[in-house]
């Protein structure tokens, strides 16, 4: 089965540069006060995943750190496919 090992996020909201959150093989609950980046994360994903935002709309200028011009998202899974 494939999962998700590893996501890599630089300028989203309130993640920096290269922040890299790694992933174990069974379920992840992310765990955190209020305005941490627990959405910012399941965002990042459905922007990888779908090139989109249901949410946000297009572009996802809401998503990108203020005083950044662009957003970097990685997935890493299990197969070796980013």
């Amino acid at each position: 089965m494939i999962h998700l090992d590893k996501i890599s996020i630089s300028n989203a909201r309130r993640f920096g540069k290269d922040v890299e959150i790694k992933f174990g093989k069974g379920a992840t609950i992310l765990l955190a006060t209020n305005g941490i980046g627990k959405t910012t994360v399941f965002e990042a994903i459905e922007l990888a995943l779908t090139g989109q935002f249901k949410r946000l709309g297009y572009p996802p200028i809401a998503l990108i750190r203020d005083m950044e011009t662009e957003l970097d998202v990685r997935l890493d899974f299990n197969n070796n496919h980013f």
